[in-house]
């Protein structure tokens, strides 16, 4: 129960669940202040009233979901979408709770997690009151029930029957002003020991959810969070290494700690990932009529930026104008500006660990680097100088589906990058060196562009032996930009200026949500992006939902992680869980709008803004 748990809370937080600023820390002053995974509401019933009235949320209380959460509650399996199994209490009584509430997860002695549900207020004997229902839950279940005095509260505890399947004691505890339910008797024991003075509320973190946010005041049914990556996946972590313990079979996915290259915690240490070391902030759902939801986070990375973080080394500047050329088709548009030299470096350790993980694989980019310019047998240009600072800082990126479909991207996914060049003719000269020789590669001159590209199969960019990097096709060079991409036809949109359809700046519905992000967040920034979530996110939830994706021996990436915690309330790719009754993602589709994003550098991290843009605003 507790990883389900856990993984629920990732669920909320991920996917923009909501936190009422100022009564919110009355139930984070209860929580330990090492809690690595909080999310808590000023009200939880204006919570869930407020994101039904989302898109999303509509969706999930809709009647596409009924099938699914029927399923879930006849095999008892606790999720997001199915409450009670882990805490005894469902959204019907969340819905009904005007108080604070949240659920923190904390670590506990021996390497346990605990995982609570801590209310403000005191309990109501009403069934719908998340304590008394929970009381008659697990009684109604066989559990016995005891309880002890810690001086001025009370623990109660639930042991199951001993015949019962059920691995976890749960508990209840009632304080002066709050109480709750937790997975074991030592996590109740642990919040009702909490004071204010080392509480979550006192930490960095926390502060960050309550005193920061975007041009909207803080509403009722907003939500805070905090999440601390690292210590939440070593949660999974243990819990794979107990499973092993125990004398289960591992699994075709699990963990094998003697192949670096299976061992993804470890490989995102190595890659730096590990100086992040929060992510605080708020979601809420505006009651006004142009947005759906927003996300205000805050993150915080050691710094100077470690390893691949680099490619994260943004720099603030103008918000610049939307080029004409765009189609309003799109699946995602981004601009960005960049340190591009050093970001190539975060790239460079992206690359070693792709190709030999591990210590092993540790400068095999700056090796090749220093081959290409110094091999005499080679092109002998120097990258670094000549390639990589020349470009930048001021980058941008669209994706569409207008492509060819083939196995590798059913849905014709293309990519194109334009980068601002510094000196056009240092760079040009290098690449013509570069490409020299190559006989894959055909050079031609297209008005004020020259233009390289290559078959189909091919990529004009060094990849190693890693097939996770975008094959690039074609790179066009003039004009004080460099252009490179997936597809020829979208590169030749892009140099010709015009759009074979409908124009992205003439769309009512992604001019409104330009527009706004300026006037929400500025117009001084590092990162300024669109896209269509109901085609970003596909891939992953096919993947989620489909068997032939569970039988894959490629990890699972992260969104499709998420969407199964959503789902089916587990990340185990072996768990068996009711896929049929996932609903369609046509169904899915219509409920994820588009949505803006805005990156913004801090003295410690970032701060990052998503805007969703209600649909059916449009004139």
């Amino acid at each position: 129960m507790t990883i389900r748990c856990t993984l629920f809370i990732i669920g909320l937080s991920l996917t923009a669940i909501p936190v009422r600023a100022q009564s919110v820390s009355s139930v984070a002053q209860h929580a330990p202040a090492d809690t690595y995974l909080a999310i808590a509401s000023g009200d939880v019933a204006a919570t869930c009233q407020e994101f039904q009235g989302t898109s999303i949320g509509q969706m999930l209380a809709g009647a596409d979901f009924v099938p699914l959460i029927d399923e879930l509650r006849r095999r008892e399996s606790a999720g997001p979408l199915h409450l009670r199994p882990a805490f005894g209490f469902d959204w019907d009584e969340l819905q009904q709770l005007h108080a604070a509430g949240g659920l923190f997860i904390f670590p506990m002695p021996g390497d346990k997690q605990g995982a609570a549900w801590i209310f403000g207020g005191t309990p109501s004997t009403e069934a719908s009151n998340p304590w008394a229902s929970a009381g008659q839950y697990f009684q109604s279940k066989g559990f016995s029930r005891s309880s002890e005095r810690r001086g001025a509260a009370t623990l109660t505890v639930f042991r199951p029957p001993q015949d019962s399947s059920y691995d976890e004691v749960p508990a209840q505890f009632l304080g002066d002003g709050f109480y709750g339910l937790a997975n074991s008797p030592t996590a109740a024991a642990a919040v009702l020991d909490v004071r204010r003075k080392s509480s979550l509320a006192t930490t960095a973190a926390w502060q960050q959810t309550v005193s920061e946010g975007n041009a909207n005041a803080p509403g009722d049914g907003d939500v805070a969070f905090v999440i601390r990556p690292m210590e939440l996946w070593q949660l999974l972590r243990r819990a794979e290494e107990e499973r092993q313990a125990s004398g289960a079979e591992p699994s075709a996915r699990e963990l094998d700690v003697d192949e670096p290259s299976r061992d993804p915690l470890a490989s995102s240490r190595r890659l730096g990932f590990g100086g992040v070391t929060s992510l605080a902030g708020r979601a809420s759902f505006p009651a006004e009529a142009e947005l759906d939801w927003g996300i205000h986070l805050r993150v915080t990375v050691e710094q100077p930026l470690p390893n691949a973080l680099r490619l994260l080394q943004f720099e603030s500047g103008p918000m610049p104008p939307l080029p004409e050329w765009i189609g309003a088709d799109v699946t995602s548009m981004s601009f960005w500006r960049w340190d591009f030299p050093t970001a190539m470096k975060g790239y460079g350790n992206l690359f070693d660990e792709a190709n030999e993980p591990g210590p092993d694989g540790l400068g095999l980019f700056e090796d090749m680097l220093d081959g290409l310019r110094d091999d005499p047998e080679g092109v002998q240009v120097d990258l670094r100088r000549d390639v990589f600072a020349q470009l930048g800082p001021t980058i941008l990126n669209i994706t569409d589906r207008k492509g060819v479909r083939t196995e590798r991207q059913p849905n014709g996914d293309r990519t194109l990058y334009v980068v601002e060049v510094r000196d056009i003719e240092k760079l040009s000269q290098a690449l013509s060196d570069f490409y020299r020789g190559d006989n894959r590669v055909t050079s031609t001159q297209q008005g004020a562009y020259r233009v390289w590209d290559v078959p189909e199969g091919a990529s004009l960019f060094v990849e190693g032996e890693s097939d996770s990097v975008v094959s690039v096709r074609v790179l066009a060079l003039g004009e004080n930009r460099m252009l490179f991409g997936t597809d020829v036809d979208l590169l030749q949109t892009a140099l010709t200026g015009r759009s074979d359809g409908d124009r992205l700046n003439d769309d009512a519905t992604w001019s409104r949500l330009w527009h706004s992000l300026r006037a929400r967040h500025g117009d001084i920034a590092a990162m300024w992006a669109l896209a269509r979530l109901g085609q970003v996110l596909e891939p992953s939830y096919i993947g989620a939902t489909s068997q032939q994706a569970s039988d894959d021996e490629q990890p699972p990436t992260l969104t499709g992680t998420l969407w199964r915690i959503v789902l089916f309330g587990t990340a185990d790719e072996e768990a068996e869980v009711p896929l049929a009754a996932a609903p369609n993602y046509a169904r899915v589709r219509t409920s994820l709008p588009r949505a803006g994003m805005v990156i913004k550098p801090t003295d410690g991290g970032w701060t990052v803004d998503v805007d969703a843009q209600r649909e059916d605003t449009a004139p």
